[in-house]
């Protein structure tokens, strides 16, 4: 009878006890084992070798051939590819109002709307092939040198933050990245301005590369799960990109200087120089007028200074504005006496 075997059961439960159990290392070990004497299976195809023909079934590693491929577009990519240009679409238009509201001059100058966006673009494009695996070598500050250099500071910082959000948007909103290539970037942009020398070009390097160290650091510490290898590896890139930031800058500079219209200071740097062959030629000449020209960089610079003008570009520019009177030096007073 049910109530008799109920009975049965109820007693025998109590007695039963279990003499087998379950090894869960040993049971872990042997999956690692078995995981590990598989073979990888390998497909490969060959140039121009079709993958999937029209109206066959498409298997399970014939839809991952076209993956990795990049041959097969979903949905998700066209959603990507309209969030792509919807975020660069908003970041152009604040920096174009930008432009519009403060830098007009910029807009009128073709020559100078090309090389910032140009500029732009290089960054972009390097930051897309460098953002995977050596992000915190991405030389930032270069970018800022230049920008600086060849503009202003205001727009360095303003081009800082677009950097920023493009960065963070390739490393799929990576605060961290973001914080590396902003705060750095902002402190560059205040050392370094139009009149930028060698020291100040150091300089600017040796604030990258501490204050991207810092930004690791700090991040580093408020880490739940730290690894000192990581950490290496992200202050040796660190410090890479504080003397990429310099070597680069400067590489720049000189050939923007070279082959632009664009004058940089370290032009004006090479013509200002007591040394120039031009300027020994002129006092060896006509020693009145290179006087007289010495006497008319000053007071163009302290006139500059106060209207706000570039001063060493006319301290430099009146230097060399009566070198024609070498050709007939005595036809000049200043000469004769």
């Amino acid at each position: 009878p049910d109530s008799e075997a109920n009975v049965v059961t109820s007693i025998a439960e109590k007695l039963i006890q279990a003499n087998t159990f379950v090894d869960e290392t040993r049971t872990n070990e042997e999956r690692e084992e078995a995981r590990d004497k598989v073979q990888p299976v390998v497909l490969s195809f060959e140039k121009n070798e079709i993958l999937v023909r029209a109206g066959e079934v498409i298997a399970e590693e014939n839809l991952e051939a076209l993956e990795v491929l990049g041959l097969q577009t979903s949905q998700d990519r066209w959603r990507e590819i309209g969030l792509t240009f919807l975020w660069m679409s908003v970041l152009v238009s604040v920096i174009s109002y930008y432009l519009i509201k403060y830098e007009v001059n910029i807009l009128k100058n073709d020559q100078k709307l090309i090389l910032l966006t140009s500029t732009l673009l290089i960054f972009m494009i390097t930051a897309r092939i460098l953002v995977s695996e050596f992000s915190y070598a991405l030389p930032t500050g270069a970018w800022v040198i230049i920008i600086a250099a060849l503009f202003n500071s205001h727009l360095a910082i303003m081009s800082v933050l677009f950097m920023g959000f493009i960065l963070a948007y390739i490393s799929n909103a990576s605060f961290e990245l973001f914080t590396y290539t902003i705060i750095p970037g902002i402190i560059v942009a205040l050392a370094v301005n139009r009149r930028i020398q060698l020291s100040s070009l150091l300089r600017a390097g040796v604030y990258a590369a501490l204050s991207n160290i810092v930004i690791i650091l700090l991040f580093y510490f408020f880490d739940t799960n730290p690894n000192l290898n990581t950490l290496g590896n992200k202050l040796g890139l660190a410090f890479i990109s504080g003397v990429l930031a310099v070597g680069l800058a400067l590489f720049a500079l000189l050939i923007i200087g070279r082959f632009t219209n664009i004058t940089t200071y370290i032009q004006l740097l090479e013509l200002s120089r007591p040394n120039h062959p031009l300027l020994t030629e002129l006092l060896r000449r006509a020693p009145g007028t290179y006087h007289h020209s010495l006497l008319v960089s000053n007071l163009a610079e302290q006139a500059a200074e106060r209207i706000g003008a570039d001063a060493f570009l006319c301290r430099v520019g009146a230097y060399y504005h009566d070198v024609g009177k070498m050709l007939r030096p005595y036809f000049f007073v200043e000469n004769t006496r």
